[in-house]
């Protein structure tokens, strides 16, 4: 009989859907957290992207480390600041946090926030960044 395949979690959607749903956090951004940036931008949102990770161990990928880099967009600088330190407490104060699939991100170690403007547009837009380190717990597929 075959073991039971670790497949691991997808942090992007698990948290995305987790702040989605956190009051809050609702209550500054609506449901404008996004792991890609949208079309049509209304602002403050916040933009979540995996950029890396590993497995803290070898054998089955059970658990591993998910390295996602959080950016705060709004129309003023403090209104940016103050969505991104939201966002933070949250991550270390709230998680576990799972989904339907049956994974979990079980916890988040943040980096610093730095004041970063898009100057992509003119004028720069107000924007902070933070990266964290999230602790996912792998999905197990039946066995055949």
């Amino acid at each position: 009989m075959a073991d039971a395949l670790m497949v691991p979690a997808d942090p992007e959607r698990i948290v995305s859907a987790f702040l989605r749903a956190q009051p809050e956090l609702v209550d500054a951004l609506d449901d404008r957290v996004y792991t890609t940036m949208p079309k049509d931008k209304t602002y403050p949102l916040v933009v979540l992207t995996r950029w890396g990770g590993e497995p803290p161990r070898s054998g089955p990928l059970s658990v591993e480390a998910a390295d996602v880099q959080f950016d705060v967009w709004a129309d003023r600088k403090k209104q940016a600041q103050d969505v991104a330190q939201l966002v933070r407490a949250l991550l270390a104060q709230r998680l576990p946090a799972g989904d339907s699939t049956g994974g979990w991100v079980t916890g988040a170690a943040s980096s610093a926030m730095r004041y970063a403007p898009d100057e992509m547009v003119d004028p720069p837009r107000p924007r902070y960044v933070f990266s964290a380190r999230l602790t996912c717990r792998s999905v197990a597929l039946p066995a055949p």
